[in-house]
């Protein structure tokens, strides 16, 4: 065995089975003054460096994170808001405005395609049924999948019926693309009031609603005045194509403009993005399948929403018959 200049014992774990037990105790003795500090004993060490192989190293384990939590309607700023409420609230504008457009030309229209006063109130009366019915089904649909691609597609059908609608040869093919133009602009409400609920909390959820309807209740007066100069300076047909190029616009913008809303999705790719962060406040945890399109229909029985439902449909009533059959008498001779 061997020490250093100051009696320190150099290799402590040297055997010691062949010492003699005298001559190790006093040699031990002798370290043991000199150390301020004494070995901890052979056993001690032993049985420290002893540990098994596979035996996993607490201190090389990660340590968790703390997870954020946050809502849903905090991952968009206030502009990015503004900027989807106005790109949702154009493409309602197209609902009113395709369906008013062309009325001033409605004598128009009936003695070009010598037709009947009923099949050409009928192109009009087809595109609000068609309104009404279409919306039960286009709820279920951004439901399921989403909100941009819905509206996107509506936005092309509804661009392909109004270029159809420009070489009408008939009454009867005029009808048919006027039921797929409706069918296709109802799609536009839906979606719009659905973006809504989507990006604004309850407290400010009603003012952008507000916002929203603005547009769609300014549409068929627009769309008359606009539909009647251009049906008298061009004719009945130039008014599909202001519709044509009005819906491929939109089209456009809502393509380049609206990101996904749909709030499965947006939690989806946020908690992808950001690891760290988790979203609270999304009630369904999956995408609701496509069934009881009709369910909506058991409103109508609510006491709480019934008068509200009567006055609302009694002033488009009254506003839409004004607006069909006042072109066609007022143009006939007294």
């Amino acid at each position: 065995m061997t020490s250093n200049t100051d009696g320190h014992n150099v290799d402590a774990h040297v055997e010691t089975d062949n010492i003699p037990e005298a001559q190790t105790n006093t040699h031990e003795s002798t370290n043991n003054k000199d150390q301020k500090f004494p070995l901890p004993p052979r056993e001690a060490s032993i049985h420290v460096t002893s540990f098994p192989e596979d035996q996993p190293d607490i201190s090389q384990q990660p340590v968790p994170s703390v997870i954020e939590k946050c809502s849903i309607y905090d991952i968009r700023t206030s502009l990015r808001r503004k900027v989807i409420l106005g790109v949702v609230s154009a493409a309602a504008f197209l609902l009113p405005f395709c369906d008013t457009i062309y009325l001033p030309a409605l004598s128009t229209i009936q003695k070009d395609l010598n037709t009947t006063t009923t099949l050409v109130t009928l192109s009009v009366s087809i595109y609000l049924i068609m309104n009404g019915v279409l919306s039960l089904l286009w709820g279920p649909i951004t439901d399921r999948f989403g909100r941009k691609t819905p509206l996107i597609v509506a936005l092309f059908l509804v661009t392909i019926a109004s270029v159809a609608c420009i070489f009408s040869p008939n009454i009867i093919f005029l009808i048919a693309f006027r039921t797929l133009q409706g069918a296709s602009a109802s799609a536009t409400i839906v979606v719009g009031q659905a973006v809504i609920s989507d990006i604004y909390p309850a407290k400010t959820r009603a003012s952008a609603t507000g916002i929203f309807f603005v547009p769609f209740l300014i549409g068929p007066v627009i769309g008359a005045l606009i539909g009647g100069a251009l049906s008298e300076a061009f004719g009945w047909r130039s008014t599909f194509v202001l519709l044509a190029v009005s819906s491929f616009v939109i089209l456009i913008i809502v393509f380049f403009l609206l990101s996904e809303t749909h709030q499965i999705f947006c939690k989806a790719l946020f908690e992808k993005a950001n690891p760290n962060k988790s979203i609270i406040d999304v009630a369904l945890e999956e995408k609701p399948f496509i069934e009881q399109a009709w369910k909506p229909l058991t409103y109508l029985l609510d006491l709480t929403m019934l008068p509200y439902l009567i006055m609302t449909t009694t002033t488009f009533m009254a506003l839409f018959v004004a607006l069909t059959l006042f072109p066609i008498h007022l143009m006939q001779s007294p």
